[in-house]
């Protein structure tokens, strides 16, 4: 007809199918970007952890005109050293208890860890949360020369998933010079041995920062996530290597 207008649209079907697009696009992705989002936030928090610690590392030996690894092995008893660190550090500790601060806690891929004979594990576990809100404890006693002990961080606390070592958890050691740094960084003081309970650390290798069955096979991913480079060499820590699949935590 003359001067009619045509109207096109689309049919309920054609609507659907879109809707339909969208969702399975949305159901692909936005669980990407939410673990994308919180290994970011888990980033930053060890940055400033690991920030805060060496601060600390710092003021006790101008304060104590001595090192923390030689402080630990003068007084042989990690809750003096607890108790000294807890003055430092901007939180609250409390002695050690019978209570273990983990249910569950897990190595990269899902594998639960046992509760003792482990690095970070609860012999020595006191309650300690920093004001930034991260729990943290001591690990072993190491003598002097050595570096030592293990310090392990815990980013958002034993409560809160996914507590597993290379991606909320992460160990350090307190250096002879005064400072922290990463489990698996190189240092003169390091004690390099295959047996870490005998006051031995790993350089950082694939081997100590990967998918397994004891926390032995995650002990150097806290060199790798502070420098946030993949332990493959390709790629980086945070995006490229947990972000997989094969390590999203399983529960």
């Amino acid at each position: 007809m003359k001067g009619q207008v045509m109207k096109n649209g689309f049919t309920l079907a054609e609507v659907l199918i879109t809707l339909g697009i969208i969702g399975v696009i949305a159901a692909m992705t936005v669980p990407t970007l939410i673990e994308n989002t919180r290994n970011k936030e888990f980033q930053v928090r060890l940055k400033k952890a690991y920030s805060e610690w060496n601060q600390i590392s710092r003021r006790f030996m101008d304060e104590h005109e001595q090192s923390i690894p030689g402080f630990a092995a003068e007084n042989k008893d990690p809750q003096i050293l607890l108790d000294e660190l807890n003055k430092y550090s901007t939180g609250t500790g409390v002695k050690r208890t019978s209570a273990k601060p983990y249910t569950q806690k897990f190595s990269l891929g899902g594998i639960k860890l046992a509760d003792t004979n482990q690095p970070c594990d609860d012999t020595w576990t006191r309650r300690n949360y920093n004001m930034s809100g991260y729990f943290y404890q001591i690990d072993g006693l190491f003598s002097v020369p050595r570096n030592g002990p293990r310090l392990c961080i815990d980013l958002n606390g034993p409560d809160k998933k996914p507590n597993t070592l290379g991606i909320d958890i992460f160990s350090f050691i307190f250096t002879t010079d005064g400072a922290v740094i990463p489990e698996g960084q190189n240092h003169a003081d390091n004690s390099i041995s295959v047996w870490w309970s005998t006051g031995g650390t790993q350089q950082a290798s694939i081997d100590y920062c990967k998918p397994g069955t004891t926390a032995e096979s995650t002990l150097t991913c806290a060199y790798y996530a502070i420098n946030d480079k993949s332990p493959t060499g390709v790629g980086t820590y945070w995006k490229d290597y947990i972000g997989k699949k094969q390590y999203k935590q399983q529960q």
